[in-house]
């Protein structure tokens, strides 16, 4: 900020400025003295013209834009607000169509009535933010946070695109008559927040949405997308959700009434996990895609239903009657199968046989992973195996790919191998080995040549094939400990004191006054 320079002082030049209507106002306020970038804030810029305005990254906190003008139509001009710090401005009735807020800070600020058409708010952090009666039509909101958000009232329909609020944090928010039809919400936190009477219709997006305890009352959430969303302990009464999908959707605790509107098979998957199921009959019964996590079904008998790729992880199918059953991609992970009827099963890649079926997973023996011909079973047996039985080896001998990354995550760290780098062809797998291994033990033991040394900088190659793109390694040791540390630079890189540049910003090492 302006050394010396009050707030009024400040803002008299800036009602001159605006008085003067400057084609390029950001320039007329360099030209006055002051700088655009910190020398706003908690200014008011009433009517003022920023059309041709980038105050990407400025400090506006507070700033009042009532009647401003953030684009120009007829020179496709419009403002540049990304990053910007706009804590508690008033952005009140404001025309923001099409203006990028990406990542800027929103929080607590006034965009009551204002017009956000197509307007870009990826990331930004809109905490605590007036959104009420907001035109949001087409917005992008990706992985905004709008946590306590008041949005009620809002138009978030879509026009020539959706509303885009994917991983969005809306929890806590009120979204209470707000008007989502379409949006996308996918993976969105929306836990405690309020939609009641909200319009979500029109196959609106919620797929991976996390609603724990939120309030949909009255929500129409008709053909909406709801697979793996988590509505635990959310309250759905009135709530109509006609031919809405909530494949894999966790109902445990979720609060309907007589009144909510719900499909045959999901009211069916709400009773089965939230009232007594162990011995009912369910026989011939469509239970696909559900997610039965932890039900208890022992004694139930589930007989010729269709079970085909449903959650019963860690569920109690104790002595249950699943002869003539669909299970094919069932999960079955810590499942009790104690006594479990099996009989004419179609169990096509998840085939149980005989012992797993009645022994309980917790007996199950490490060894007959190694004797499964079946991938998918194998699989079956590396999530129920306790990892301290499994074997460092397994890694070499497996050669499915999930299943070798699977290996990766369990295995100690100093039963790996540098070497194995050497024969993996995936290059996911051959990232998540390097970050396990770590480059100080793959130098040593994959022999690293030297190519340059500085001081207590060694920059090293290593000239086996570990990576896409040939791995150089600077070495530093403290010169007061000798302990050493070990960095992946570019490989362009050919000097160590190019490399300590590169870590550094650029900056030589002589520059420094202390090395450390």
């Amino acid at each position: 900020m302006t050394p010396q320079m009050t707030l009024a002082e400040r803002q008299a030049i800036i009602d001159r400025i605006i008085n003067t209507q400057p084609d390029d106002f950001v320039q007329a306020v360099r030209d006055a003295g002051l700088d655009p970038s910190v020398d706003l804030a908690f200014i008011d810029l009433i009517g003022a013209d920023l059309s041709r305005a980038d105050l990407q990254g400025a400090n506006l906190e507070g700033v009042n834009f009532r009647d401003v003008k953030f684009q120009d139509f007829h020179r496709d001009d419009r403002a540049n607000l990304s990053g910007a710090c706009l804590r508690g401005a008033f952005l009140c009735a404001v025309n923001l169509q099409y203006i990028s807020l990406d990542s800027a800070d929103l929080r607590y600020a006034d965009l009551s009535n204002s017009c956000l058409y197509d307007t870009s708010l990826n990331f930004a952090n809109l905490e605590g933010a007036n959104l009420t009666n907001a035109e949001m039509k087409g917005v992008y909101l990706d992985g905004a946070n709008l946590k306590n958000a008041n949005l009620s009232g809002a138009d978030l329909t879509y026009t020539s695109g959706e509303a885009t609020l994917q991983r969005a944090d809306l929890s806590g928010a009120n979204l209470s008559g707000a008007n989502l039809e379409g949006a996308n919400l996918e993976s969105a936190n929306l836990s405690g927040a309020n939609l009641e009477n909200a319009k979500l219709d029109n196959g609106i997006n919620f797929s991976a949405a996390r609603l724990v305890g939120a309030c949909l009352v009255n929500a129409n959430l008709e053909d909406a997308q709801m697979h793996f969303c988590d509505l635990s302990n959310a309250d759905l009464s009135g709530a109509d959700l006609s031919d809405a999908d909530l494949s894999y959707a966790s109902l445990k605790d979720t609060k309907i009434n007589e009144a909510t509107k719900l499909d045959e098979k999901w009211r069916l998957v709400w009773e089965i996990i939230n009232k007594q199921a162990a011995g009912k009959d369910l026989s011939h019964k469509d239970l696909s895609d559900a997610n039965l996590r932890y039900a208890n079904l022992s004694g139930a008998c589930l007989a010729s239903s269709d079970l085909s790729r449903t959650d019963l992880r860690n569920a109690n199918l104790s002595y249950a009657n699943l002869s003539d059953a669909n299970l094919t991609k069932t999960q079955l992970r810590d499942a009790n199968l104690e006594g479990v009827n099996l009989e004419n099963a179609r169990c096509h890649r998840v085939r149980l046989p005989e012992k797993y079926g009645k022994v309980h997973p917790q007996n199950w023996q490490a060894d007959w992973y190694l004797e499964e011909s079946n991938t998918e079973l194998r699989r079956l047996l590396t999530e129920v195996i306790p990892t301290q039985n499994w074997q460092a080896d397994w890694y070499l001998k497996e050669s499915n790919t999930e299943l070798r990354r699977l290996f990766l995550e369990v295995i100690p760290t100093e039963k790996m191998q540098p070497q194995w780098l050497l024969s993996e062809r995936n290059s996911e797998v051959r990232r998540s080995l390097i970050q396990r291994i770590g480059y100080t033990r793959i130098a040593n033991e994959l022999q690293a040549v030297e190519l340059d040394s500085w001081q207590e900088y060694t920059l090293l190659k290593i000239e086996a094939k570990v990576d896409v793109e040939p791995i150089h390694i600077l070495k530093m040791t403290c010169p007061s400990t000798r302990s050493i540390h070990t960095l992946r630079v570019p490989p362009n890189l050919q000097t160590a004191r190019q490399a300590i540049r590169w870590v550094n910003w650029d900056i030589d090492p002589e520059e420094f006054s202390v090395q450390t």
